[in-house]
């Protein structure tokens, strides 16, 4: 007679366990803890039989691939929450995230990774000796040009346009290389100058561009999302310092929990502003793939040289980071 065997729980390393299990388990659907009765885990109780049992690695965690079957239904519960979240999936194990669903195998696939990673960890890491604390990354969103002049299809339409950038070197060279000329301007008077034709244009997100009615003074608004940009809940050291370990974890434990929601209301913000700005009379446009890798190759020089600047260590570690994703 078969001995019956169950499996019971499996082992799942994990950059952050507690953001790991809380996405899984919000995504599924099924109950979780930040601390298991045993052991330093984060369980998922994904069935009355099988527990997934997220453990904290500090080294880079392996790659791996957990596979669940639900019904239609479910998948298209789960699916819905993806969306909601604003969590970038994919249709396939490895490679971009495409945002569809596999249906070639007779069934539906969905696939989506772990929240945030090591190489934002490492950047964090280093605030505290610059009298800073950091509770991690909130979602500020795609920059995309907006202008007054022309939209934006390809790296020659911003071949002398007025463009009102941040003043940092990435920025700077960057639209330097697509021959566009950058103006030092603060943000308080670019309305002005947007207005007055002083400027042709200027690069934010969507909600951004809403929020402060530049579709007042601009034409056309594109798709150019040159720059994922974030923004970091930050708290002075001298203050944190001051604080219990205990009312740490509370600021520490409240900052993971809104970040996920946080994100959502942030992404979901963006495509409510995108369509926004159309209905406020901006001309929209998003241009091919193919432009948008080109003008990542005409700006391929301007990264290898500040690459060049950084420590190597942090490169390191970007440059694996981006490897994995596009694997």
């Amino acid at each position: 007679m078969a001995m019956a065997i169950d499996l019971d729980h499996l082992i799942v390393p994990a950059r952050d366990r507690v953001a790991a299990a809380r996405q899984l388990a919000t995504l599924l659907g099924v109950p979780w803890a930040a601390q298991g009765a045993v052991g330093p885990f984060s369980p998922v109780y994904v069935s009355d039989g099988l527990t997934l049992d997220f453990d904290e690695w500090a080294a880079p965690t392996p790659q791996l691939h957990y596979c669940f079957r639900v019904g239609p239904a479910e998948f298209d519960a789960i699916l819905g929450r993806i969306k909601a979240a604003g969590i970038a999936n994919r249709s396939l194990p490895h490679g971009t995230d495409d945002r569809r669903v596999n249906a070639a195998f007779g069934g539906r696939l969905v696939y989506w990774s772990e929240p945030d990673g090591p190489f934002g960890k490492l950047l964090l890491s280093r605030l505290p000796d610059k009298g800073l604390v950091s509770l991690g990354f909130w979602d500020l969103g795609f920059r995309n040009v907006a202008n007054s002049r022309r939209p934006i299809t390809r790296a020659e339409d911003m071949d002398g346009l007025k463009l009102r950038a941040i003043p940092n070197p990435v920025f700077v060279e960057t639209f330097k290389a697509m021959k566009a000329n950058r103006v030092p301007l603060a943000f308080a008077e670019l309305y002005g100058a947007l207005e007055a034709r002083a400027v042709d244009g200027q690069e934010n997100p969507y909600a951004v561009i809403l929020s402060n009615k530049f579709y007042e003074v601009q034409k056309y608004v594109s798709a150019t999302k040159h720059v994922y940009a974030t923004n970091i809940l930050l708290v002075s050291k001298i203050f944190w310092d001051k604080l219990s370990p205990a009312e740490q974890k509370i600021l520490n434990d409240a900052a993971n929990e809104s970040r996920a929601y946080q994100r959502q209301v942030s992404r979901a913000a963006a495509q409510r502003a995108q369509g926004e700005l159309q209905t406020r009379g901006m001309q929209f446009n998003a241009p091919a793939p193919a432009e948008l890798r080109r003008m990542s190759q005409i700006a391929k020089p301007v990264t290898d040289k500040l690459a060049a600047t950084y420590d190597p260590s942090v490169l390191k570690l970007y440059n694996d980071e981006l490897a994995r994703v596009r694997k």
